[in-house]
Formats: C-alpha cells, structure tokens, sequence
C-alpha cells in the first residue's frame, strides 16, 4: 500500500489494489470506508470513526471534541476547555498527543532557532575579513 499525505499529516491517497482519495472535514470526519490511517494521520477505530491521539484520548469527529479531558486543563496549556480540539481552530493546528496542541509548537520553535543559530554561525565565518 502506497499512502500520500497533506502538510497535516492526513492520508489523501492510498494506492492499493486500486486509488481512494479520502476526503476529511476540518474537525476530521471521514467518509465511511475510509482507512484507519486517516485524519492528522492519526489511528481511527473503523466502526465509531473515532481516533486515538497519542495513546492517550479518544477523539470524536462528529462531537468535534475529546471524550475526556486533557489533563493538563483547566488552568494549564490544554486551556480553559479540557475537552476542545486544537483550541477550536483544527484548520491550522494539529493535536498529534492528545494533549494541548501547544506540546508540538515549543520543540519546533526550538529546532527553528537552533537552525536560525547554526546559519547565522555559519554566515559570520564565512564573512570576508579586511
């Protein structure tokens, strides 16, 4: 099986026996058939069309919310909604861990300016000197 996938992570083409293009609203529901790889690229339990983020929540589509809270909520990163996907904007955020959807922003702001860094290090060395 051959999977293509959206800047999401989403599964937009499998390539098997022969090519489904799922189509996915923006909260994640799924036409039915659809593979159990599916939204975010997370897994989805076939017959509820819900998926499990990152070992940890079950997520519901058609609700648009967690069946449990973030342990992280009220107060905390998970914000004052324990049980909301991706803060309520799904179209611009993921929520792989099943947690606030600020744990994946934090490392890749790190690995951002670790990269900025190492070119601006980079570029001073190799500046002509007079």
């Amino acid at each position: 099986m051959l999977l293509g996938t959206d800047a999401q992570g989403s599964i937009t083409t499998e390539a098997n026996d022969g090519i489904n293009t799922p189509v996915y609203g923006a909260y994640g529901q799924s036409q039915p058939g659809a593979s159990r790889l599916g939204y975010a690229g997370t897994l989805r339990e076939q017959d509820s069309g819900w998926y499990f983020l990152g070992d940890y929540r079950i997520y519901n589509p058609v609700l648009m919310r967690f069946h449990s809270r973030d342990s992280l909520s009220p107060f905390g990163e998970g914000g004052l909604n324990g049980y909301a996907y991706c803060a309520g904007d799904p179209v611009n955020r993921i929520d792989p861990s099943g947690h606030s959807w600020l744990d994946w922003l934090l490392p890749a702001a790190g690995i951002a300016l670790a990269v900025i860094g190492t070119v601006a290090s980079l570029g001073a060395l190799a500046a002509p000197t007079a």
